[in-house]
């Protein structure tokens, strides 16, 4: 028996999991929202009939996400009151492409955020929801599945503890001021290991996410290496910044 971090879970959502394999000699299954919502025996979430994806995510870490990503199937909405389930294996994308993409997108934002001084006024959002709080790059290799990991969490999350309970095995972590930084940095990381990139299992994804993983066979040099490489903590203050959320409570009142 498999142990339980092994379980995809699927919670209400498993009746559709069980119909798409039902009929997993199908390229494709259209179902009107009635339809799923006989399937799972309850309605479904009103966000489920708005414009576009949205709700028909494919992130592993939304819990209806994992029906149809456990049956290999991509949702579509089709507009007229369906959606289509496409066998994961007749989509034809580039995913190497669009995650160096993303990843430069990222880090070119960030760098973009960090090249002005911190105001109190203009950054208030971000300052209260954590974002010039110190933060830790970590990396994280998972032998079962072949994989390392690298992510970034505030300081006095539990995360990393998380990841290291469903099998991880932490192997660095380096802390900075904020989680711009932390961002560029991770990105960095990513940028170096794309030759190696790849989509982690369902089991672990469905927690860690999907998007920051490479296979084995490809060494990250330290993360204070790539820091100090790819990093300009030079370049202004933002870079050395940290304001934690209670001070900017008192600092707004």
């Amino acid at each position: 028996m498999v142990r339980d971090y092994h379980e995809v879970r699927l919670g209400h959502y498993s009746p559709l999991f069980d119909y798409l394999m039902e009929h997993n000699d199908e390229d494709s299954i259209a179902l009107t929202f009635e339809e799923i919502e006989t399937i799972l025996g309850r309605p479904l979430h009103p966000s489920a009939r708005t414009h576009g994806l949205g709700w028909w995510t494919t992130n592993p870490t939304a819990t209806q996400a994992r029906s149809w990503l456990a049956a290999s199937r991509h949702p579509r909405p089709i507009g007229d009151g369906r959606v289509e389930f496409i066998a994961a294996s007749t989509i034809s994308w580039n995913g190497a492409f669009k995650s160096l993409r993303i990843t430069r997108m990222a880090v070119e934002y960030a760098r973009d955020r960090l090249s002005d001084s911190v105001s109190l006024d203009k950054w208030m959002r971000e300052i209260t929801d954590g974002w010039w709080e110190p933060h830790v790059v970590y990396v994280i290799h998972y032998g079962e599945a072949n994989v390392t990991k690298v992510g970034l969490t505030n300081v006095n999350s539990s995360r990393l503890r998380m990841l290291t309970q469903i099998g991880g095995e932490l192997v660095d972590t380096f802390q900075v001021p904020n989680r711009w930084v932390a961002r560029v940095l991770e990105g960095e990381c990513l940028t170096l290991a794309d030759d190696f990139r790849v989509e982690p299992p369902l089991w672990l994804a469905q927690v860690a996410g999907a998007t920051e993983f490479w296979r084995d066979g490809f060494e990250l040099p330290p993360l204070q290496s790539v820091f100090e490489s790819t990093c300009n903590p030079e370049a202004s203050d933002s870079w050395n910044t940290s304001i934690a959320r209670s001070g900017a409570a008192v600092n707004d009142g």
